[in-house]
């Protein structure tokens, strides 16, 4: 069953039914519980983190709009607002005023601090006012080209780690999938952004994760931890993640050394990181809890983005056979199913 945005959606692409045969296996998405009891997941985290961070390293001023969580949850929620107002080729716009109801609606922030992600969105070059309207009042606001490739960029990441959990590649990928359907963003951010202001789990466990931690380093500081993420220690123990520099890390992430060195001592006073050997040169290790808090954390947002995408795109089952075989079978049911209403 799709969901009522995503339905109509597909509905203006003249796709009412989708009849899937036995042959194609269909599968459900996969859980929290899926995520954390698989074997291979610090190498997923890990590569994860590294993706995220070569993807949002490009422009520290995006990871700081986007890696946060209440700034992620921000900006899923207002993007959301703007596909609902729009076409899936071109989003819509949102008022300041509807935006700030939505985020204070779900408790995520205040208002003004709704209206600052705002003006930031906009200092940016993510977002844009609209000025072809009668009524300037109302300062609607949609996305910018930029905007909308750096939150398709961030659903690859996460579409990829999905689909190296359950060993997906090729046509039967979510990955493959979402680049090989048309408006494919326009359908699934939508859902997405449903799931994760609904889930109270996501956002108290990304916060236990988050304490004494990157709270301002826009996430980057835990992406380069985890990119370096040695497999062969045990969870339980101090987890090596590669020698680490406070001048160095400062310049990867863009941040002043004090505030690199300011976030890490909280870190490590927190028993989160710390240093083989002399404080801020040797070889960084990250505690097992520290770890599992943010494999839970992951494992949840996963899972909430699996099963947005099954709802959107019918499950993962017509992805097991390529994209052209499932347009010619949706072109066969289309007409009947619309000459049927």
């Amino acid at each position: 069953m799709l969901c009522d945005g995503c339905k109509s959606r597909w509905e203006r692409m003249h796709i009412h039914e989708l009849r899937v045969d036995a042959a194609w296996n269909r599968r459900r998405p996969l859980t929290a519980g899926d995520i954390l009891g698989h074997a291979g997941l610090r190498e997923v985290l890990r590569r994860q983190s590294g993706l995220l961070f070569d993807g949002l390293g490009v422009d520290p001023r995006l990871a700081v709009m986007l890696a946060s969580q209440p700034r992620l949850l921000m900006g899923h929620a207002g993007l959301g607002l703007c596909f609902r107002a729009g076409t899936p080729a071109r989003p819509g716009s949102v008022s300041r005023v509807r935006f700030s109801e939505l985020i204070s609606l779900h408790d995520l922030a205040s208002r003004r601090t709704a209206d600052a992600f705002v003006k930031d969105m906009l200092a940016c070059g993510y977002a844009r006012l609209r000025t072809d309207v009668s009524d300037r009042r109302t300062q609607p606001i949609e996305p910018t080209a930029a905007g909308l490739d750096a939150v398709r960029g961030w659903l690859i990441v996460h579409l990829s780690t999905l689909d190296q959990l359950d060993g997906r590649d090729g046509s039967g990928s979510r990955l493959n999938t979402f680049v090989d359907t048309p408006d494919s963003l326009a359908l699934l951010q939508p859902a997405v952004s449903d799931r994760f202001l609904s889930s109270q789990r996501m956002r108290e466990l990304e916060h236990a994760a988050a304490l004494g931690f990157w709270l301002h380093g826009g996430g980057l500081d835990r992406e380069l931890m985890f990119a370096g993420l040695d497999e062969s220690v045990p969870a339980t123990e101090r987890i090596p993640v590669g020698a680490l520099s406070v001048p160095a890390m400062a310049g990867r992430l863009r941040h002043s050394r004090w505030e690199m060195a300011s976030n890490l001592r909280a870190a490590e006073a927190a028993g989160r990181i710390g240093w083989s050997g002399k404080r801020g040169w040797s070889e960084v290790w990250i505690s097992g809890g520290l770890l599992r808090e943010v494999a839970m954390a992951e494992a949840v947002k996963l899972a909430l983005i699996d099963d947005a995408f099954a709802d959107c795109f019918g499950g993962i089952a017509f992805a097991q056979r390529p994209m052209a075989a499932f347009a010619r079978k949706s072109e066969a049911v289309a007409t009947p199913a619309a000459s049927s209403r």
